[in-house]
């Protein structure tokens, strides 16, 4: 018979766990936050997604545990009984269910999905650069030089508007490779902020 087989408690969330958990939390609990039930906005700070704990321990993250909610409502929960009862009503449900249960290690599937989304990441990271910094035959590239964190949080914006989820750490991660001594893009520093531009010749 199946059992509900708790996953080992570690540090807190980093954000490939959450990248890969969000896509699963999305599909069970739906695309709004959990507690009022109204639409997340990655612009505001107190509308945005976070990932609350049901037992408020952010060292157990069991999928038993964790639902999507307002950075806003994650607070409220504190203090706010009718969010308490809540939380403790879902993690009773979550622990009940067999449907639930997650595996110690990633299934082979999931693992290829986590690739996917990095790949489709990457993607679209190297379609952004050229878009604005080299343009094609027919339009000229609008911008000389884009500023990396903006850069990156912008892309991070459009992937998680197109799939749910998506990392500007991981975004970075992708800049820098494409702004390599071998890459075509080249990253400087002017005023303070990094700047991303065409490297000469390319």
């Amino acid at each position: 018979m199946l059992t509900h087989i708790p996953q080992m408690k570690t540090k807190y969330l980093t954000t490939s766990e959450k990248d890969r958990k969000a896509p699963a939390l999305l599909q069970r609990d739906g695309s709004n936050c959990f507690y009022c039930k109204n639409p997340f906005d990655p612009m505001s700070k107190e509308l945005k997604r976070t990932f609350d704990h049901l037992d408020n321990d952010r060292t157990n993250n069991d999928m038993s545990n964790l639902v999507l909610a307002h950075w806003k409502c994650n607070q409220m929960k504190k203090n706010y009984t009718e969010y308490k009862v809540m939380a403790a009503d879902k993690h009773n449900e979550l622990l009940d269910s067999v449907d639930e249960c997650v595996p110690i290690a990633p299934t082979h599937k999931e693992a290829s999905k986590e690739i996917d989304i990095n790949v489709a990441q990457k993607k679209l990271t190297w379609e952004y650069l050229h878009e604005r910094l080299v343009g094609d035959l027919v339009r000229p590239p609008p911008e000389k030089a884009i500023e990396f964190n903006d850069t990156a949080s912008s892309i991070a914006y459009i992937f998680w508007q197109r799939t749910g989820h998506g990392s500007s750490a991981t975004i970075k991660r992708y800049l820098n490779e494409f702004t390599s001594s071998v890459a075509p893009f080249v990253k400087y520093e002017q005023d303070g902020e990094i700047w991303i531009k065409r490297r000469t010749g390319n």
